[in-house]
């Protein structure tokens, strides 16, 4: 996801620009926030990659938002005073949520 961030602020005419990272620990999981001054862009918007196809069938790019869409239990997007900021909070699954068994 950094990556497509630094992508987006590498082209022509882009000027200077302001990409922050901010990782809080909470009391049961980790919070993450990506922001930058770049145009908008809702990384949420990305099309979900067909993963059933063989790797030479699919067209490079996706795959980290479907993690994010899939590892996350939660994400935000939001566009505000000339900022597009993504908001990833991550928690542990127990192991009976994760269908393992528990020790």
């Amino acid at each position: 996801m950094i990556r497509r961030v630094e992508e987006r602020h590498a082209q022509p005419d882009s000027g200077a620009r302001v990409i922050e990272l901010a990782v809080r620990l909470l009391d049961d999981g980790v919070e993450m926030e990506v922001s930058d001054d770049g145009p908008a862009f809702d990384p949420l918007g990305v099309p979900e990659p067909d993963i059933a196809a063989g790797i030479e069938e699919r067209r490079p790019g996706g795959l980290g938002m479907h993690l994010v869409r899939n590892l996350m239990e939660k994400t935000e997007y939001t566009r505000a005073a000339g900022r597009n900021r993504l908001v990833m909070t991550w928690r542990p699954q127990q192991p009976s949520q994760r269908g393992g068994r528990s020790e």
